[in-house]
Protein backbone atom coordinates (compact mmCIF):
# COMPACT_ATOMS: atom_id res chain seq x y z
CA UNK A 1 0.00 0.00 0.00
CA UNK A 2 1.55 3.36 -0.82
CA UNK A 3 1.70 5.83 2.25
CA UNK A 4 -0.38 8.42 2.52
CA UNK A 5 0.99 11.04 5.42
CA UNK A 6 -1.32 14.33 4.25
CA UNK A 7 -4.92 15.07 5.79
CA UNK A 8 -6.45 13.20 3.25
CA UNK A 9 -5.22 10.31 5.11
CA UNK A 10 -8.06 10.69 7.46
CA UNK A 11 -9.88 9.18 5.12
CA UNK A 12 -8.18 5.41 5.57
CA UNK A 13 -10.03 5.28 8.93
CA UNK A 14 -13.66 5.41 8.08
CA UNK A 15 -12.18 2.82 5.16
CA UNK A 16 -11.20 0.39 7.44
CA UNK A 17 -14.07 0.68 9.99
CA UNK A 18 -16.59 -0.61 6.62
CA UNK A 19 -14.46 -3.54 6.03
CA UNK A 20 -14.27 -4.28 9.56
CA UNK A 21 -17.65 -3.57 10.10
CA UNK A 22 -18.97 -5.64 6.59
CA UNK A 23 -17.29 -8.92 8.11
CA UNK A 24 -19.31 -8.75 11.32
CA UNK A 25 -21.97 -8.07 9.69
CA UNK A 26 -21.71 -10.97 7.32
CA UNK A 27 -20.60 -13.16 10.76
CA UNK A 28 -23.86 -11.70 12.22
CA UNK A 29 -26.16 -13.10 8.77
CA UNK A 30 -24.63 -16.71 9.12
CA UNK A 31 -26.43 -16.56 12.25
CA UNK A 32 -29.98 -16.05 11.96
CA UNK A 33 -31.25 -19.33 12.25
CA UNK A 34 -29.39 -20.13 15.07
CA UNK A 35 -30.21 -17.07 17.66
CA UNK A 36 -33.61 -15.90 18.34
CA UNK A 37 -32.31 -12.83 18.71
CA UNK A 38 -30.07 -12.10 15.19
CA UNK A 39 -32.38 -10.58 13.44
CA UNK A 40 -32.97 -7.76 15.47
CA UNK A 41 -29.87 -7.02 15.87
CA UNK A 42 -28.65 -7.51 12.71
CA UNK A 43 -31.15 -5.39 11.26
CA UNK A 44 -30.51 -2.62 13.49
CA UNK A 45 -26.46 -2.88 12.37
CA UNK A 46 -27.36 -3.14 8.24
CA UNK A 47 -30.07 -0.01 9.28
CA UNK A 48 -26.68 1.90 10.81
CA UNK A 49 -24.14 0.31 8.45
CA UNK A 50 -26.68 2.60 5.31
CA UNK A 51 -27.21 5.52 7.04
CA UNK A 52 -23.17 5.71 7.48
CA UNK A 53 -22.35 4.33 3.90
CA UNK A 54 -24.70 6.90 2.93
CA UNK A 55 -23.55 10.25 4.50
CA UNK A 56 -19.75 8.53 3.57
CA UNK A 57 -20.65 8.42 0.18
CA UNK A 58 -22.22 11.75 -0.29
CA UNK A 59 -19.23 13.46 1.25
CA UNK A 60 -17.08 11.96 -1.11
CA UNK A 61 -19.28 12.87 -4.53
CA UNK A 62 -19.39 16.40 -2.81
CA UNK A 63 -15.96 16.58 -2.27
CA UNK A 64 -13.08 13.39 -2.68
CA UNK A 65 -14.09 12.63 -5.82
CA UNK A 66 -14.37 16.37 -7.81
CA UNK A 67 -10.75 16.43 -6.44
CA UNK A 68 -9.84 13.57 -8.31
CA UNK A 69 -10.97 14.75 -11.01
CA UNK A 70 -10.03 18.16 -11.55
CA UNK A 71 -6.46 16.52 -11.09
CA UNK A 72 -7.70 13.23 -13.62
CA UNK A 73 -10.80 13.61 -15.61
CA UNK A 74 -12.57 10.70 -16.19
CA UNK A 75 -11.15 9.07 -12.61
CA UNK A 76 -14.15 9.56 -10.57
CA UNK A 77 -16.26 8.10 -12.65
CA UNK A 78 -16.27 4.34 -11.60
CA UNK A 79 -15.69 5.25 -8.40
CA UNK A 80 -19.47 6.91 -8.52
CA UNK A 81 -20.92 4.20 -9.96
CA UNK A 82 -20.09 1.50 -7.56
CA UNK A 83 -22.56 3.57 -5.28
CA UNK A 84 -25.12 3.02 -7.38
CA UNK A 85 -24.69 -1.02 -7.05
CA UNK A 86 -23.72 -0.61 -3.51
CA UNK A 87 -27.33 1.26 -2.64
CA UNK A 88 -29.14 -1.67 -5.19
CA UNK A 89 -27.37 -4.45 -2.23
CA UNK A 90 -28.59 -2.31 0.81
CA UNK A 91 -32.13 -2.64 -0.62
CA UNK A 92 -32.26 -5.86 -1.52
CA UNK A 93 -30.99 -6.99 2.21
CA UNK A 94 -33.82 -4.32 3.70
CA UNK A 95 -35.88 -6.77 1.35
CA UNK A 96 -34.70 -10.23 2.29
CA UNK A 97 -35.21 -8.75 6.15
CA UNK A 98 -38.67 -7.70 5.61
CA UNK A 99 -39.58 -11.47 3.60
CA UNK A 100 -37.76 -13.44 6.60
CA UNK A 101 -40.04 -11.74 9.06
CA UNK A 102 -42.98 -13.19 7.40
CA UNK A 103 -41.62 -16.05 5.74
CA UNK A 104 -42.73 -19.36 6.32
CA UNK A 105 -39.76 -20.91 5.23
CA UNK A 106 -36.86 -19.50 7.63
CA UNK A 107 -33.84 -21.41 6.58
CA UNK A 108 -34.75 -19.94 2.48
CA UNK A 109 -35.19 -16.49 3.78
CA UNK A 110 -32.61 -16.06 6.23
CA UNK A 111 -29.98 -18.04 3.73
CA UNK A 112 -31.15 -14.86 1.31
CA UNK A 113 -30.14 -12.44 4.04
CA UNK A 114 -26.80 -14.10 4.42
CA UNK A 115 -25.91 -14.27 0.33
CA UNK A 116 -27.00 -10.78 -0.20
CA UNK A 117 -25.12 -9.40 2.62
CA UNK A 118 -21.75 -11.30 1.27
CA UNK A 119 -22.35 -9.74 -2.05
CA UNK A 120 -22.27 -6.42 -0.25
CA UNK A 121 -19.03 -7.26 1.13
CA UNK A 122 -17.51 -8.62 -2.34
CA UNK A 123 -18.61 -5.94 -3.75
CA UNK A 124 -17.64 -2.68 -0.94
CA UNK A 125 -13.96 -4.43 -0.23
CA UNK A 126 -12.30 -3.29 -3.75
CA UNK A 127 -14.10 -0.25 -3.86
CA UNK A 128 -12.78 0.81 -0.67
CA UNK A 129 -9.50 -0.79 -1.13
CA UNK A 130 -9.09 1.11 -5.09
CA UNK A 131 -9.82 3.94 -2.94
CA UNK A 132 -7.17 3.58 -0.54
CA UNK A 133 -4.73 2.18 -3.29
CA UNK A 134 -5.88 4.98 -6.21
CA UNK A 135 -7.83 8.32 -5.40
CA UNK A 136 -5.96 8.90 -1.85
CA UNK A 137 -2.37 8.46 -2.79
CA UNK A 138 -3.08 11.25 -5.88
CA UNK A 139 -5.05 13.33 -3.62
CA UNK A 140 -2.21 13.01 -1.08
CA UNK A 141 0.83 13.53 -3.62
CA UNK A 142 -0.80 16.63 -5.82
CA UNK A 143 -3.01 18.71 -3.42
CA UNK A 144 -0.91 20.44 -0.73
CA UNK A 145 -2.35 19.94 2.62
CA UNK A 146 -4.72 22.84 3.41
CA UNK A 147 -6.94 21.65 0.21
CA UNK A 148 -6.84 17.97 1.68
CA UNK A 149 -8.07 19.39 4.98
CA UNK A 150 -10.40 21.31 3.20
CA UNK A 151 -11.58 17.93 1.05
CA UNK A 152 -11.95 16.62 4.61
CA UNK A 153 -14.46 19.06 5.73
CA UNK A 154 -16.30 19.07 3.32
CA UNK A 155 -17.47 15.79 3.08
CA UNK A 156 -17.43 15.70 7.20
CA UNK A 157 -20.28 18.31 6.54
CA UNK A 158 -22.45 16.00 4.71
CA UNK A 159 -23.14 13.63 7.89
CA UNK A 160 -25.83 15.34 10.01
CA UNK A 161 -24.61 16.93 13.90
CA UNK A 162 -26.92 14.85 15.23
CA UNK A 163 -25.26 11.90 14.00
CA UNK A 164 -21.89 12.40 14.79
CA UNK A 165 -21.27 11.32 18.10
CA UNK A 166 -22.58 7.51 17.08
CA UNK A 167 -20.39 8.16 14.07
CA UNK A 168 -17.48 8.60 16.27
CA UNK A 169 -17.95 5.64 18.33
CA UNK A 170 -18.63 3.64 15.70
CA UNK A 171 -15.14 4.32 14.32
CA UNK A 172 -13.39 3.99 17.44
CA UNK A 173 -14.81 0.72 18.38
CA UNK A 174 -13.99 -0.66 14.92
CA UNK A 175 -10.52 -0.06 15.04
CA UNK A 176 -7.00 -1.48 15.99
CA UNK A 177 -5.15 0.56 18.87
CA UNK A 178 -2.49 2.20 16.61
CA UNK A 179 -5.48 2.79 14.14
CA UNK A 180 -7.13 4.66 16.90
CA UNK A 181 -3.95 6.66 17.36
CA UNK A 182 -3.53 7.61 13.82
CA UNK A 183 -6.88 8.39 13.63
CA UNK A 184 -6.82 10.59 16.50
CA UNK A 185 -3.90 12.58 15.85
CA UNK A 186 -5.67 13.37 12.45
CA UNK A 187 -8.53 14.52 13.73
CA UNK A 188 -6.49 16.87 16.17
CA UNK A 189 -4.38 18.82 13.64
CA UNK A 190 -7.93 19.66 11.81
CA UNK A 191 -10.94 19.62 14.89
CA UNK A 192 -11.35 22.85 17.25
CA UNK A 193 -10.44 22.28 20.67
CA UNK A 194 -13.92 21.88 21.78
CA UNK A 195 -14.94 19.03 19.08
CA UNK A 196 -11.79 17.24 20.18
CA UNK A 197 -12.54 16.99 23.88
CA UNK A 198 -15.69 15.88 23.05
CA UNK A 199 -14.46 13.02 21.25
CA UNK A 200 -11.95 12.44 23.22
CA UNK A 201 -15.03 11.53 26.11
CA UNK A 202 -16.44 9.54 23.41
CA UNK A 203 -13.57 7.26 22.47
CA UNK A 204 -13.00 6.81 26.83
CA UNK A 205 -16.95 5.28 26.62
CA UNK A 206 -16.23 2.82 23.99
CA UNK A 207 -12.86 1.21 24.58
CA UNK A 208 -11.25 -0.59 27.49
CA UNK A 209 -9.86 0.88 30.84
CA UNK A 210 -6.78 -1.07 29.70
CA UNK A 211 -7.24 0.52 26.19
CA UNK A 212 -7.91 4.25 27.55
CA UNK A 213 -4.46 3.80 29.33
CA UNK A 214 -2.50 2.58 26.78
CA UNK A 215 -3.92 5.46 24.17
CA UNK A 216 -3.43 8.88 26.78
CA UNK A 217 -0.10 7.05 27.14
CA UNK A 218 1.04 7.74 23.50
CA UNK A 219 -1.60 11.01 23.69
CA UNK A 220 -1.38 13.10 26.29
CA UNK A 221 -3.84 15.45 24.46
CA UNK A 222 -6.82 12.60 25.10
CA UNK A 223 -6.48 13.21 28.91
Amino acid sequence: MVEIKGPISGYLYPHKAILVELENLEKLSATLLTRNDALKEFEEKINFMKLFFIAHEDGEEAALYPAAERLRKGLSKPFEWDRHISEQYFQAISAAIAECKTSKNLPAAALKIAQTTAALRAFLEPHEVKEDEILLPLLDAELPPPEQGKVIGAAMSKFPPSSVEDVEKFLIKRLSQPERVGFLKIIKQGAPAETFKAITGWVKEVVSPAEWKELTAQMPDLK
